[in-house]
């Protein structure tokens, strides 16, 4: 099973960067393949996943979307981008049967 993770990674917070890493090892470390959302490639091998920019082929890489990190939990105007974002993703998995 192929897990997404999708959170406010690789945008200089470093708990966010944190959580991701941990999430990350602990679901490879259990067996899962791991795809996260806009961590460099190189960071996301180093912790035994892969890395994805384009929604489609995030969403289309992955069996189960699991949000993670606390920015994306903050109300920050600074974010409407992402959570439109957040929105679209959402809703694209939806209606690929892709369970949130």
């Amino acid at each position: 099973m192929t897990v997404g993770l999708f959170g406010w990674y690789h945008k200089g917070n470093f708990g966010d960067d944190l959580m991701a890493m941990m999430f990350t090892k602990e679901l490879v470390r259990r067996g899962y393949d791991v795809v996260l959302w806009v961590i460099e490639t190189e960071q996301a091998e180093q912790w035994g996943a892969e890395a994805s920019r384009d929604v489609d082929s995030f969403l289309t890489s992955i069996d189960v979307l699991v949000f993670g990190g606390g920015g994306i939990l903050a109300n920050a105007h600074v974010r409407d981008d992402f959570d439109r974002l957040i929105e679209n993703v959402v809703q694209d998995a939806s209606s690929r049967e892709i369970p949130v």
